[in-house]
């Protein structure tokens, strides 16, 4: 007798259960993908997922396996440069192409103002840093909180 198929997935997290089981999902795929998407996998829907993640099929595992042959190609990351060094590689090229005179390394941030005409860091130690555009490795989250304790409401 055939079983009922399961349950279509109410959201991602459930999608990665459904297609790696509960041990991969838990170790890998679910922090994994934390940290690329920026959100638990939980909290996302999985409608977006068929060109951007992977699945996988036992028997398509084990035929490989037997036949002593690769997986086919497959998806946006199927072939990608990736730097020599990692990826921080990027960012300390970056950093070393900045002006120095305009850089600040572990500096204490007070305030982010973002007022037309007026935008500026404001530090810990009084410094304030004007800026026409900003460069922050500060995560967005606490960035947006810092210039949000400095806005002022909006006029109509």
């Amino acid at each position: 007798e055939a079983r009922p198929p399961p349950p279509k997935p109410r959201n991602f997290k459930e999608w990665l259960h459904a297609g790696f089981g509960e041990a991969l999902t838990q170790s890998f795929m679910a922090p994994y993908n934390s940290k690329v998407w920026a959100h638990p996998p939980h909290e996302m829907n999985s409608i977006w997922v068929g060109e951007r993640v992977a699945t996988i099929r036992f028997e398509d595992i084990l035929s490989n396996v037997i036949q002593r042959k690769d997986a086919p190609a497959w998806g946006p990351n199927a072939q990608f440069r990736y730097p020599m060094n990692g990826t921080g590689h990027i960012w300390e090229k970056v950093f070393s192409d900045l002006p120095k005179e305009n850089t600040r390394l572990n500096a204490r941030v007070a305030a982010v103002r973002t007022k037309k005409g007026a935008k500026a860091l404001e530090l810990a130690d009084g410094t304030k840093v004007p800026f026409d555009g900003l460069l922050s490795t500060m995560p967005l989250p606490l960035l947006l909180r810092w210039r949000c304790r400095c806005c002022s409401p909006p006029t109509h």
